[in-house]
C-alpha cells in the first residue's frame, strides 16, 4: 500500500492518505515563465500514458482538465455524478483509473467517501483539491507526475 508522504513536496499538508493541494499554495507550474520549471516537468516528468480520474470539479472546466492532464502525457477520465454518471459505475472507473484526483468543493458527498475509501486502501495515488479552478487542478496535476516519477524509481 502506498502511503502519501510528507516528503513529497514541503508546501502540500498530507492527510492519512492523500495530499491536499489547497489554493493558496504558491509554487510555480508548467503555466510560469520559469524556463527551469518548465523543462524540469515537460522533460523529467511526464504521466506516460497513465489514466487521470477526475471525481468531481466543474463540468464546465473539463475541457481545461483534459488539455492538462493530456500535456503531462495522460488521459482524462471524468466523474461527475451528474444523471449520466450513475455512482454505482464509480468503483470501476477507480479501479479501471491509474491515479485519482478529487476537487472537494464540487463533490458528491458519497462519491467523496467512496473515493476517500477506495484510496485509503488501494494505495492507488489520489490527490484532493480544495478547489475546482484550473490553476488548482494545474498544481494537482504536477503532485500526480511527481507521485509518478517517485512510483517509477521504487
Amino acid at each position: 500500500m502506498i502511503k502519501a508522504n510528507p516528503t513529497l513536496h514541503k508546501s502540500f499538508p498530507v492527510i492519512d492518505w492523500a495530499p491536499l493541494v489547497k489554493t493558496s499554495f504558491t509554487i510555480k507550474t508548467c503555466n510560469t515563465n520559469n524556463t527551469n520549471l518548465k523543462n524540469e516537468y515537460s522533460n523529467n516528468y511526464h504521466l506516460a500514458g497513465r489514466s487521470v480520474l477526475c471525481v468531481g470539479g466543474r463540468i464546465k472546466l473539463y475541457p481545461e482538465y483534459s488539455q492538462l492532464i493530456e500535456n503531462s502525457g495522460g488521459s482524462f477520465i471524468a466523474f461527475h455524478g451528474d444523471p449520466d454518471d450513475r455512482l454505482d459505475n464509480l468503483p470501476q472507473l477507480l479501479e479501471d483509473a491509474d491515479m485519482i484526483i478529487c476537487p472537494i468543493d464540487c463533490v458528491n458527498h458519497e462519491a467523496f467517501f467512496t473515493v476517500k475509501h477506495y484510496c485509503k486502501y488501494s494505495g492507488k495515488p489520489c490527490v484532493l483539491l480544495d478547489r475546482s479552478e484550473v490553476d488548482t487542478f494545474d498544481i494537482g496535476i504536477h503532485m500526480l507526475v511527481i507521485m509518478a516519477a517517485k512510483e517509477a524509481f521504487n
